[in-house]
């Protein structure tokens, strides 16, 4: 749940943070998506020097791939003592 609202300096910036921080599975807003990609389209030139804008591709790429997805779980615990003797090698042997 977004608890602040949107800062006119930084559109959907909230959003974004919070869209990184939830579990998911997760619907995204589509616009968010589609607002960034017409601007990136919009803002950017194809070539640059006659040459392709690969910073142009990056930003849409970044765009595409969506949110980073959230580390995975740490590992159980392991335990690095040997596993408990068995009860028959603990009792006391005598020898006739």
């Amino acid at each position: 749940m977004i608890s602040q609202p949107n800062d006119n300096c930084l559109p959907f910036q909230v959003y974004r943070d919070e869209l990184r921080n939830c579990n998911p599975p997760v619907l995204p807003y589509l616009g968010v998506y589609l607002t960034d990609l017409t601007f990136i389209e919009d803002g950017n030139k194809n070539t640059l020097n006659g040459l392709i804008n690969f910073n142009k591709r990056r930003q849409l790429y970044k765009v595409l791939r969506g949110p980073p997805s959230p580390p995975p779980p740490p590992p159980p615990p392991t335990s690095h003592l040997p596993p408990p003797l068995p009860l028959l090698l603990l009792t006391p042997m005598f020898f006739v």
